[in-house]
C-alpha cells in the first residue's frame, strides 16, 4: 500500500525541467548583422574598475559603432 502511494504521489508531483532554454543560432552572420543595427554603441573595452554598488567604469580601446565626446571611459551600472 505505500508503494502504490509512492507512485500516485510521484505521478502527481512529477515535473518538466530542462537545464537550459537557449535560443539556437542558425545564421550568425544574420545574428550579428541584427546585433549590430539594435545597439547604439559597439566598442572592445577593458574594465578599468567595479564598485561595490554594481557601478563599473570601462575604458574604450576600439569604437566600431556610435559616438563618444572626448572620452575613453565608460560609466555603467546596474538597472534596478
Amino acid at each position: 500500500m505505500k508503494s502504490c502511494f509512492l507512485i500516485i504521489f510521484l505521478i502527481f508531483h512529477w515535473s518538466y525541467s530542462t537545464a537550459c532554454d537557449c535560443i539556437t543560432i542558425d545564421n550568425l552572420e544574420e545574428a550579428q548583422k541584427l546585433s549590430f543595427e539594435e545597439n547604439e554603441l559597439i566598442f572592445v573595452g577593458r574594465v578599468k574598475s567595479i564598485n561595490n554598488d554594481g557601478s563599473y567604469q570601462l575604458e574604450i580601446i576600439e569604437l566600431f559603432k556610435g559616438e563618444l565626446k572626448d572620452r575613453t571611459i565608460v560609466d555603467g551600472g546596474i538597472v534596478h
